[in-house]
């Protein structure tokens, strides 16, 4: 769905769209016996070094579906490096 989205926000935005650790062609480590290496907020935390990886220390969210639960708790867990949020789930 971003495909149709994602050019008319670059006008005005960089953008970077990533797929999420086990979908897509993200990495799909082996879970480990609690699934604890697939919850949000580790998602989340892989969002936020890849972030800042490109060298952005805040920047803007819009997700839907898994990727708004996932920014729903990067912005609990990082609020410094929310500018602002747009998600649905």
């Amino acid at each position: 769905m971003w495909h149709k989205i994602a050019p008319r926000l670059a006008a005005n935005f960089t953008v970077i769209a990533t797929d999420l650790r086990r979908y897509g062609d993200g990495d799909k480590p082996l879970p480990l016996e609690d699934s604890s290496n697939y919850c949000k907020r580790v998602m989340a935390l892989d969002q936020v070094l890849l972030m800042e990886k490109l060298g952005y220390q805040e920047f803007y969210l819009i997700g839907h579906d898994r990727g708004a639960q996932v920014f729903y708790h990067l912005a609990l867990d990082f609020p410094e490096k929310v500018k602002k949020s747009f998600y649905s789930i």
